[in-house]
This record gives C-alpha cells, structure tokens and sequence, in this order.
C-alpha cells in the first residue's frame, strides 16, 4: 500500500515536471533584433536591419514589423501578423492566420488553411497556401504569385485582384 501511494506520488511529480518543460520559456514566443521586444503572444520590432520572431508552440501569436529591412514569423494556428513598409517579409505559419504585408518591397508567405494574406501595393508577393482555403489580397501588387496545396491554379475572386486557393473568394 505504502509502495503504491510513493509509486503514485513520483508519478504525478514525473508529469509535473515534463508539463513544466513543455509550457516552460521555449512556449513563448521570442525575438531577435535591435528593437524586438515581446510581451505574451506580442512581439514588435520597429525599424532595424532585421527582425526574427519564433512564436514556438504558442498559439495566437501576434508579431509586427515596421520599416524592418528583413523580417522573418514562424507561427502556429491562429497567428496574426504584419510587416509593413519593410524590404522582405517572410512568414510561415498553420491555419487561421492573418498576414498584412502590404507596402512591403517583398512579401513570401507560407500558410495552412482559412489564412487571409494582404499582398496591397507589395513589389513581390509569393505565398503557397498548403492546404484547404486561402485569399491573398493583390491590389497594387507589381507581382502576385499564389501556389495552392492541391496544384490546382487559385481562383480570382470577383474584385479581380484577389486570389484564392480551396473556395476563398
């Protein structure tokens, strides 16, 4: 009996710990950069020569680039993003995310299903939806390319500057 009560009890300490790790520092999302700074699922660079935000397992994140020279997101689900008015702004993220890289010189996105991309008045816009619905915003943009997961071409919706993978016109 006491054997099992001291089994039970170093087995709830065993998980504690391994949840510990798991949702310990590497659970939020960090940054590098001369003006990074994050504050819970925030992370903000303004101006610099480079930003670099890892949102690790964290879901909901919310990074920004402005007037950054080159901008790098990795998100999860549900991340909203922007860099804007920047030279290059890559993302990747899963599904359900948002990313606004109008005004940017370059803009090159990966992202998973129900993800909006705004591409507005970016020189290069190059963003492969890998699966389910995507719409990318390509109003002003000197190029808009989107690749869709399925290999099909994306479809122009009817304002006739925004593309879509999967159904998201």
């Amino acid at each position: 009996m006491v054997r099992a009560m001291i089994r039970n009890v170093i087995v709830a300490l065993s998980m504690t710990l391994v949840l510990a790790a798991a949702c310990g520092p590497s659970a939020q999302p960090t940054c590098t950069g001369a003006t990074c700074a994050c504050n819970g699922s925030d992370c903000a660079c303004v101006g610099g020569a480079s930003c670099d935000v890892q949102c690790g397992i964290f879901p909901r994140c919310v990074p920004s680039c402005t007037s950054v020279t080159t901008c790098n997101f990795e998100c999860r689900d549900d991340c909203t993003a922007k860099c804007n008015a920047g030279d290059t702004c890559k993302m990747q993220c899963g599904n359900n995310c948002t990313y606004d890289c109008s005004n940017s010189k370059a803009c090159n996105v990966t992202a998973g299903s129900d993800a909006t991309i705004d591409c507005s008045n970016v020189g290069t816009c190059d963003v492969t939806c890998t699966s389910g619905a995507c719409k990318v915003a390509c109003a002003g943009a000197g190029s808009c390319n989107v690749k869709c997961g399925d290999g099909t071409d994306p479809a122009t919706c009817a304002d006739g500057t925004t593309k879509a993978c999967g159904g998201g016109c």
